[in-house]
């Protein structure tokens, strides 16, 4: 049994493991559609209505939440804690834009490669994917239009839109009342927090039992459950007896569906946090390799679309097994040769004494400190 305050802070930790099984469950899922097979097959989604991709976006909120509520309240500074997500998202981002427009656009379009470069559509795909301000765009000319999912270049980036307003709320919420110079200011962005918190979850609550789910309300339910959690972790035991409580109430849910919506919101912010901070043992071992996550998540969409197009008719396990490995080779790259070094760049720019041999060897323990 844990308090979960006592495991905040340290580096050795599931959250890499957690989230690169989350960016594969999410290549799982979108291959069922880029495949032309029904998703309502998925076994997950055929039992509890919720399909793998779903719960790993869902994990993937909750985590962000939790860390990046921790990255602020510890830096305690707003250029720093900006400069940091700056670094963490974009440098990556941009090339996985650039490749998609000028590499992979190049080579699958149908357009001429003039009438391609000319089109304005393609430097609005670049600009609003890589800002991620600006609404997301879906499609470039003349690009997988034979394909099951006729023109999608990166359905992925759209959850990221609503991630970069979720640090946008959290950092304009600790600024706005630090500013006001009272003593009570940093416990007044707690309670601050709480409330935003309390209001998203009851919000996603009333649409859905309204009947006006919307993934919006969804994410922000999520993202700030880890945030609250993160608040709360003075109180929150992470304990075997609990976990296994929580996986049976939502085992019921698989035979009742009704309940299943219940406690899955409910309950999925503490068995992901469980399992980030309580298994132990030769698993710690996936954090000396790197977080491949991010960059698996962003390429993977466009590498199905590929394949889908050199490979016509593709069955699902070879839609699967391909696009993972491709998609692993560029996450890999981009680990090694953008986001590491973006981290310690962060790293170095906070704390230029650090020693950077010390500091490269923790990079990658954790997507967000």
């Amino acid at each position: 049994m844990k308090i979960l305050a006592d495991c905040v802070g340290g580096r050795d930790n599931n959250f890499n493991l957690i989230r690169f099984a989350a960016a594969v469950a999410v290549l799982v899922t979108h291959s069922y559609a880029v495949v032309g097979i029904d998703p309502s097959g998925e076994p997950m989604r055929y039992l509890t209505g919720k399909s793998f991709g779903g719960m790993a976006v869902d994990a993937f909120f909750i985590t962000s939440g939790f860390l990046v509520t921790g990255s602020l309240l510890s830096r305690k500074n707003a250029i720093h804690f900006l400069f940091a997500r700056l670094l963490r998202i974009y440098p990556a981002l941009a090339m996985v834009n650039l490749l998609t427009v000028f590499v992979l656009g190049l080579w699958f379009t149908t357009f001429s490669w003039s009438e391609y470069l000319g089109n304005p559509l393609v430097y609005e795909y670049l600009i609003k994917n890589t800002t991620l301000w600006f609404g997301i765009s879906f499609s470039l000319p003349g690009l997988f239009e034979n394909n099951v999912i006729k023109g999608g270049v990166n359905g992925s980036l759209w959850t990221m839109y609503y991630e970069v307003r979720m640090y946008a709320i959290l950092l304009l919420t600790w600024v706005a009342l630090i500013l006001l110079k009272q003593n009570s200011g940093e416990k007044k962005v707690g309670v601050s927090l709480v409330l935003i918190a309390v209001a998203a979850i009851a919000t996603h609550m009333f649409n859905h039992y309204s009947g006006l789910d919307e993934a919006a309300s969804r994410f922000y339910f999520m993202f700030f459950s880890g945030v609250l959690y993160y608040l709360l972790r003075d109180h929150i035991v992470l304990s075997g007896f609990l976990f296994r409580v929580a996986l049976g109430l939502l085992a019921i849910g698989v035979f009742f569906k009704p309940a299943f919506f219940l406690s899955y919101h409910l309950l999925l912010p503490y068995v992901i946090l469980y399992l980030a901070y309580v298994p132990g043992g030769n698993i710690r071992l996936y954090n000396n390799i790197g977080d491949y996550s991010y960059g698996f998540y962003i390429y993977a969409f466009p590498v199905q679309q590929m394949v889908a197009t050199l490979i016509p008719g593709v069955s699902l396990a070879g839609m699967i097994a391909t696009a993972f490995l491709v998609t692993l080779s560029f996450a890999i790259l981009s680990w090694h040769l953008l986001e590491r070094p973006a981290l310690s760049l962060s790293a170095r720019w906070k704390n230029p004494k650090i020693n950077r041999n010390k500091q490269n060897s923790k990079q990658g323990q954790t997507r967000y400190s």
